[in-house]
């Protein structure tokens, strides 16, 4: 039992890191800017692109926890460690559009919580 949520917890955060490696890579921070809109431009990119990631791999998590709970729980906590990934650089890079950050991870553990709930439940015998 205590293997699965070892597995799960690593699952996530090598989701997580792979995600913010990928950010990294695919979008590098520049050593020199041209202008101030050039480097807002780049980071709220990056902001952005890492939310999306964090809402898609927490809906794949939610849909598959009816069928493979270990890899569920895993993808649910690497889109949170991507989500909190995302909400930190807001917070340091592009501070105008952190509360959407904020406000899209909250919706989405409150309604992810409800439904991987919902799901846990109908599968436990009563």
């Amino acid at each position: 039992m205590i293997g699965r949520h070892v597995y799960a917890v690593f699952l996530g955060l090598v989701l997580a890191l792979f995600a913010a490696w990928a950010m990294a890579a695919w979008f590098p921070m520049p050593q020199r800017y041209e202008s101030q809109a050039q480097l807002e431009a780049q980071t709220t990119t990056v902001a952005l692109i890492s939310l999306v990631i964090a809402v898609l791999v927490m809906g794949i998590g939610i849909g598959l926890s009816g069928n493979v709970p270990v890899i569920s729980e895993g993808l649910l906590l690497g889109g949170l460690f991507t989500l909190i990934y995302s909400i930190g650089w807001c917070f340091i890079w592009a501070p105008k559009i952190g509360v959407l950050h904020v406000a899209v991870g909250l919706v989405i553990m409150i309604v992810g919580g409800y439904r991987y709930s919902d799901h846990r439940q109908s599968r436990s015998p009563e």
